[in-house]
């Protein structure tokens, strides 16, 4: 049987968008952004490891295993929490819950990126693999779990965010100096920022569905949020001291993320947004870090 040219050129439109929600449908079950920012981490202290000078095919063993890793942690966190994904708007448009994956698509899609990612890790370094192993278990165990019940779980969930940090930097010195606890240590701090601006965002959501994560009274959270940032600042800026910059970078390190947060105190006590502030300290990290990145290119 023969197809006609008509048919043909409506079959494969159709076929493409078919494909299309397919694999969007994969990236969003993942939550590739977010495994995204979690893996760039990784990558800058790999880079700031090496003084800006990588081994490019562990660059890409390491971006590539620390992205699956991450997806597969997330793929687990919806197949997990379908029951009260379903009952919050924000996440009632996931695949899962949407029909367009089922559980044991996404099973099996979490069983193929952490092994796939595992080996990716493992051909970088088998430290840097059993880190990335104990973040998983610390945000699926630990986080996941634990969340409903316990306000502290937060804590698990800034630690699992933190550990990518310490991933990169093995992989780069095989050792954890002091610039890659400085690093761990704003890394964790930067979350809380973010997380309490997007728990109060969503308060009434997680609230009826009995989420016990702590997030600061409104009126606190303005100047909460300043104090964790300007520690961070001050973590960033030891960093680069740490990393033995020389003095234009560690003062220009510490300029710009002094500018960083006086922006989100704009926003937070001005403003009284908390979409601006989210906005505002997800724009910190990533700058600064390309900022430590370009020092020690220029102090190798």
């Amino acid at each position: 049987m023969h197809t006609s040219p008509e048919e043909s050129q409506t079959t494969t439109p159709a076929l493409f968008a078919g494909l299309h929600r397919y694999v969007w449908a994969y990236l969003t079950l993942g939550k590739w952004r977010l495994s995204l920012t979690v893996t760039l981490s990784a990558l800058v202290a790999y880079l700031l490891a090496v003084r800006g000078y990588p081994s490019w095919l562990t660059f890409f063993l390491l971006a590539a295993g620390g992205w699956l890793i991450a997806m597969s942690a997330n793929a687990v966190n919806q197949y997990l929490e379908q029951d009260i994904d379903r009952q919050m708007q924000r996440t009632a448009r996931r695949p899962l819950i949407t029909g367009a994956l089922t559980e044991q698509e996404a099973l099996a899609f979490s069983i193929i990126t952490f092994l796939v990612g595992s080996l990716f890790l493992l051909l970088c370094d088998p430290v840097s693999l059993v880190i990335a192993w104990c973040a998983w278990l610390i945000y699926l165990v630990g986080y996941t779990r634990f969340k409903r019940k316990y306000w502290w779980a937060m804590e698990l969930g800034a630690l699992a965010g933190a550990l990518p940090v310490l991933i990169g930097w093995w992989t780069g010195q095989h050792n954890l100096a002091l610039p890659a606890l400085l690093l761990f240590a704003a890394q964790w701090i930067w979350q809380y920022p973010h997380t309490w601006g997007f728990l109060a965002r969503y308060r009434e959501d997680f609230r009826r569905i009995g989420i016990q994560l702590w997030a600061p009274p409104a009126q606190w959270y303005p100047w909460l949020a300043t104090v964790l940032v300007l520690a961070f600042a001050l973590l960033s800026t030891a960093t680069a001291y740490a990393l033995q910059m020389g003095t234009f970078w560690i003062f220009s390190t510490a300029v710009w993320s002094l500018i960083g947060s006086f922006a989100i105190l704009w926003f937070g006590l001005r403003k009284r947004n908390d979409t601006a502030i989210i906005v505002t300290n997800l724009l910190l990290l990533p700058v600064t870090y390309v900022w430590l990145v370009v020092g020690t290119w220029f102090n190798g």
